[in-house]
């Protein structure tokens, strides 16, 4: 369970710190990755979602999903409270389950020799399973889900890996979605009170 755990955090890491797409640290993209990031179309049925993440293909192999917010867009304002929503979001869905948030800026501060981006300020990993049934042995190799939670000074950048089931992907597209969406009607609320 450790080394898939510290497999799943190492793999979060790289992701936010590749450049992945439209990313704040993209200046530093070609220091930290020498392969290519693919950009492919989202691959979702309501069209309005698709326009929320960014599909890419880390490394040319690896499917994942990244959002850069900024902080103005949504209504989190720390990393913890983020993590807060996305558990909030895995313990209201029907079967998903959380399991842990690791502190991976934490971990990799702590180590000597240990490496951390400049502007990255705070990372952490929500790990959590869909897991509804285990009828093969090799869906063990895509368990547990991890959701990589970057933070700078200005942003937050969210990724994760593509779940084998899409209706799981979609699920996980919309809880970042409605980050925004909360945004909106928190402010459309306040505007209304001040009438």
């Amino acid at each position: 369970m450790k080394v898939l755990s510290i497999g799943i955090m190492m793999f979060t890491a790289v992701v936010v710190l590749s450049g992945c797409g439209q990313n704040v640290m993209s200046e530093h993209a070609e220091e930290l990755s020498t392969e290519p990031v693919k950009i492919v179309k989202p691959m979702i049925k309501e069209a309005a979602l698709a326009n929320r993440m960014e599909k890419c293909q880390f490394k040319g192999i690896y499917p994942i999903y990244v959002k850069e917010l900024s902080k103005n867009e949504i209504a989190v304002e720390t990393l913890d409270d983020l993590c807060l929503y996305f558990n909030n979001q895995i313990e209201r869905h029907p079967f998903a389950k959380c399991i842990y948030t690791f502190d991976n800026y934490a971990h990799t501060s702590a180590l000597n020799g240990g490496t951390i981006e400049k502007t990255i300020i705070g990372a952490k990993v929500v790990l959590f399973c869909f897991g509804k049934k285990l009828l093969d042995p090799k869906v063990l190799s895509v368990r547990p889900r991890a959701i990589g939670l970057c933070e700078t000074e200005s942003h937050f950048v969210i990724s994760f890996l593509e779940v084998p089931n899409s209706s799981l992907t979609e699920t996980m597209i919309k809880w970042v979605h409605d980050l925004t969406v909360q945004k909106i009607a928190k402010g459309l609320s306040s505007s209304s009170s001040d009438l």
